[in-house]
């Protein structure tokens, strides 16, 4: 187990339930925002691989 580990296994359970709740949306939030970057990505490397 890392520190980091630790000190969210710390941290989590000090969390009220409107806070964890923000925290669950920033993090679906940036979750879509890696997916969209990410499918953007592949369909560009797509169009050089067929391309090229």
């Amino acid at each position: 187990m890392t520190n980091t580990d630790k000190a969210l296994a710390l941290m989590l359970p000090r969390l009220k339930s409107k806070e964890s709740r923000r925290i669950t949306m920033l993090g679906n939030t940036a979750i879509r925002m890696i997916k969209q970057h990410l499918d953007c990505y592949e369909s560009k490397r797509g169009c050089l691989h067929g391309n090229g």
